[in-house]
């Protein structure tokens, strides 16, 4: 199988997924292609052997996992394609991944990231807890099996939800916790939890009626969870640290682009992490 994205969560898939398959991990254009060592501590430990090939040259494989940034995957999807691949799972943040990925999007299966992954040098990432939610039944369901990886199985209704709850989740903290160089346990302590429940309040009407309250009662857990007990340095921190560009237009920037006006603490962060892109 093949693994599209060789970033934190790539790698820390890349390493539990091993253990049951053969995994090939597939970086950006450019890369050499060749055998890497690739490791994971935490919630996933282990290493792994892994052949990483570039984007533009990966073969077809019967099933590929996502695992890129939301604004890298219209390059990605139309390369799996090309490279005859039809099936398909998507991990990646943000809405708007419809438009990214053009043709055949309803075909794509969805999962959620819950855990952290955490880029710590090199090749290796430490990993947080939450898992992955998974469709019952699905193809992710049934390609992490074996894995150690937790899932959590649930119907359609319920990962449409899950999406948007994480969606609100990292529209709020993760400007916040990038632009103040926070840990997401380190925000409350430094004052700033109230700023990050006020952008999810700001944000809400974004999210589908017919999912809003679940998807808003679903993410005051997941936030609560992250303020008291989550040691991971959310991906826009990383990014922003690392000089990379981050996805804030597809979250916090995508509801300042549908909300205009009625969102202007949203509108200010997004504007903030888009400046302090070096």
């Amino acid at each position: 199988m093949c693994i599209w994205g060789d970033g934190a969560v790539g790698i820390g898939l890349a390493v539990a997924l091993s253990r049951t398959r053969p995994v090939l991990l597939v970086g950006p254009p450019g890369v050499d292609d060749s055998t890497v060592v690739i490791e994971s501590s935490g919630s996933i430990t282990g290493s792994a052997r892994v052949r990483r090939v570039p984007a533009d040259r990966a073969p077809a494989s019967p099933v590929c996992l996502m695992a890129v940034k939301a604004f890298d995957l219209a390059a990605a999807s139309r390369q799996s394609r090309l490279a005859g691949n039809a099936t398909h799972v998507c991990l990646c943040n943000g809405m708007g991944l419809e438009e990214q990925w053009g043709p055949g999007w309803d075909e794509v299966e969805s999962a959620v990231v819950l855990g952290g992954f955490e880029r710590t040098g090199g090749l290796s990432v430490a990993t947080h807890p939450g898992g992955l939610m998974v469709l019952d039944g699905g193809i992710a369901a049934g390609l992490f099996e074996g894995s150690g990886v937790v899932l959590t199985p649930c119907d359609r209704r319920g990962l449409a939800v899950t999406r948007w709850a994480k969606w609100l989740v990292n529209s709020s903290l993760n400007p916040v916790a990038a632009l103040s160089s926070r840990r997401n346990d380190e925000l409350d302590a430094a004052g700033l939890a109230p700023l990050v429940w006020s952008v999810i309040s700001e944000i809400l009407p974004v999210v589908p009626g017919e999912f809003r309250d679940e998807a808003k009662e679903k993410a005051s857990g997941m936030l609560r969870f992250l303020l008291a007990e989550s040691r991971n340095r959310c991906s826009m921190l990383q990014d922003m640290d690392a000089g990379r560009r981050t996805e804030i237009d597809f979250m916090t920037g995508l509801a300042a682009g549908r909300l205009r006006d009625r969102c202007p603490i949203a509108f200010a962060l997004s504007s903030l992490v888009r400046a302090g892109r070096r």
